[in-house]
């Protein structure tokens, strides 16, 4: 009776042991989707459209989950559309720089109402060919929300007749509007002004950077050593 009850014992583990080996075997890989019962050899997992080529897979090795929809590509990003669909996407920078060590002269006006835009020799980053540098204009390429910076220094040391500064102000426009503004009342020759500001922009709007004052003395103000620059951080 010992002999039949331990014999049992042995055999129901056996089984036990042979249901978890099997187990393991048929469930080690997975495929879903078109062609069930084909699966590349170093897959944990696959999921198959119909349309050929189109798949979703894991690594059995590293667990690295690749995608592949017909939209992937080098240094594309995976995001979703507004209703959850995703595909890969290509990241472009959207931004410029560009800055000047010479002087530009403007007419001065009362209380600084009149305002000159500045004018750039170049430009240090401009992937997307959005900014001119000749007539200080960035043509925003994308919808997006963006960075822009704009700085300079008023600086009348070289105006005949060296006049002081009474009020500056520097402003960022999108396109005929002014949106952001620096001003001062240096009451010297010289007075340095920097401005920032995050705001959305639509495809097509245009956006400069410029300066106005009022002197003490003859018809213009100049400006030196001017930065501006912009960046979607957003869309």
């Amino acid at each position: 009776m010992m002999k039949t009850i331990r014999l049992n014992t042995f055999c129901k583990m056996m089984l036990g042991v042979t249901m978890v080996l099997a187990s393991q075997g048929v469930f080690a890989q997975v495929k879903i989707g078109t062609n069930p019962t084909t699966i590349e050899p170093n897959s944990n997992l696959e999921v198959e459209a119909s349309t050929p080529g189109r798949k979703m897979k894991v690594d059995k090795t590293t667990g690295q989950v690749s995608i592949a929809d017909g939209t992937e590509g080098a240094g594309k990003i995976f995001t979703s559309d507004a209703v959850g669909g995703g595909s890969w996407q290509s990241v472009t920078l959207t931004a410029f720089a560009a800055s000047q060590g010479g002087r530009e002269n403007f007419p001065q006006s009362p209380n600084a109402q009149l305002f000159g835009t500045i004018t750039f020799p170049g430009e240090t980053t401009d992937p997307t060919n959005s900014f001119t540098p000749s007539t200080g204009t960035f043509v925003t390429p994308v919808t997006g929300h963006y960075v822009l910076f704009g700085s300079t220094q008023f600086d009348n040391s070289l105006v005949p007749g060296v006049p002081n500064l009474v009020r500056t102000c520097l402003q960022l426009f999108v396109n005929s509007t002014s949106i952001t503004q620096g001003c001062a009342f240096p009451n010297a020759v010289f007075t340095s002004t920097a401005i920032s500001n995050l705001v959305k922009l639509n495809a097509g709007d245009t956006v400069t950077l410029r300066a106005g004052a009022n002197v003490s003395s003859g018809p213009t103000f100049a400006v030196a050593v001017s930065a501006f620059y912009a960046y979607k951080i957003s869309n």
